[in-house]
């Protein structure tokens, strides 16, 4: 597990376990601290499929380049 998502299970967990919240600000604020580790995970991971889709797509490149060489 990745310290992001350690941070979410936290933050989560701090609810889950009674934590509770002397003002409504206090839990809005809460509520858009996980929503922003949310947000920050999914980028992370879109990243990282990017990446991988960039690299598939330059190798099948590579090889339809190659392949076109001989034929």
């Amino acid at each position: 597990m990745g310290k992001l998502e350690k941070e979410l299970e936290d933050l989560v967990g701090f609810v889950g376990s009674g934590g509770g919240f002397g003002s409504p600000d206090a839990a809005e604020q809460h509520q858009r601290e996980i929503d922003l580790l949310k947000f920050k995970i999914t980028r992370r991971d879109n990243f990282k499929l990017a990446i991988i889709s960039a690299i598939i797509g330059a190798l099948v490149g590579a090889g339809v380049t190659a392949v076109s060489q001989f034929f």
